[in-house]
């Protein structure tokens, strides 16, 4: 009898629900569980008591703690965890300040495209 390997954990945490039903929808395609945060509070949370999350997609503008914050607080409690930045306020700035922070960064609106090849290489670890 051959283990069934365990589905991926995604956390997405998003503020604004159509960003998250984009998400979750293409998402669908790489049998994975999701959860759903909408602040950078809860995402910490969740992942000071779920160790299962593998992936997170975080939403760098949200209302409380934002994304940079705590994606540092997340990689403190889990250094190995890969987060995917998604932000409408990207600047090429912005991508080299935090490149240290998050594995990725995404520009909204979200390239469809672009979104599966990162989550492709992503999921593949």
């Amino acid at each position: 009898m051959s283990e069934k390997k365990a589905k991926r954990t995604v956390l997405i945490a998003e503020d604004d629900i159509n960003s998250f039903r984009l998400l979750r929808a293409v998402l669908k395609d790489y049998d994975c569980e999701i959860l759903h945060v909408d602040d950078g509070q809860k995402a910490v949370d969740v992942c000071k008591s779920d160790n299962t999350i593998s992936l997170i997609l975080m939403d760098i503008k949200m209302h409380g703690m934002d994304g940079v914050t705590a994606t540092k607080k997340i990689k403190e409690i889990n250094p190995n965890i890969v987060v995917v930045a998604q932000t409408a306020y990207a600047t090429n700035d912005d991508i080299d300040l935090y490149k240290d922070v998050f594995d990725a960064y995404l520009t909204k609106p979200l390239n469809l495209v672009e979104l599966k090849r990162v989550l492709n290489q992503l999921c593949k670890k």
